[in-house]
């Protein structure tokens, strides 16, 4: 019989950590055009809003795995409430891009809140080296901060005028 994890997941799998949900925000606001630290510290934020779900469970059922991984780990959720923060200006873009700011601003909003959503549907099987940390070995936290920063490094901005860069050609 296959167990769940604390991640939520069956037993053997695992998920993205808090580091890796931060180190991809940065890199996606960074590529979406956010450039200020206020704007950055709204994308660290969002990038790791979905988890909020573990507090609400402890504080609503003692359990803060219960309604992990459901309602907030959704499209709906991260259109809906990344959205409404990039919509009412808490996360700006500097990018002049097509349409309204308020529009970039909140497809901005939503695609951070949905890079956790993406993240944590990454399949990576646990590897059982380490002692525990909130549910993950240490040997699955380094792994995805590794795997993350691949991807954050994909997704950063390169080149002369890219948003947030500082026109480096590598």
């Amino acid at each position: 019989m296959v167990g769940t994890s604390l991640t939520g997941r069956a037993s053997g799998e695992c998920v993205s950590t808090p580091i890796g949900h931060t180190i991809v925000g940065i890199a996606l606001a960074r590529r979406l055009g956010v450039g200020s630290p206020a704007g950055l510290a709204a994308a660290v934020v969002l990038a790791n809003v979905p988890d909020l779900d573990i507090v609400a469970s402890m504080a609503l059922h003692g359990d803060p795995w219960k309604l992990h991984r459901r309602a907030t780990h959704s499209w709906a959720f991260a259109a809906a409430v990344g959205g409404a923060v990039g919509a009412a200006g808490l996360i700006r873009t500097e990018s002049r891009g097509v349409g309204p700011q308020r529009v970039r601003d909140a497809a901005c909003g939503a695609l951070l809140v949905g890079s956790h959503v993406v993240l944590d549907r990454l399949p990576y099987r646990s590897i059982r080296i380490g002692r525990l940390i909130l549910g993950m070995r240490v040997a699955n936290w380094v792994l995805d901060t590794v795997q993350c920063s691949v991807i954050a490094w994909a997704l950063w901005p390169k080149g002369p005028g890219a948003a947030g860069g500082r026109g480096d050609e590598t």
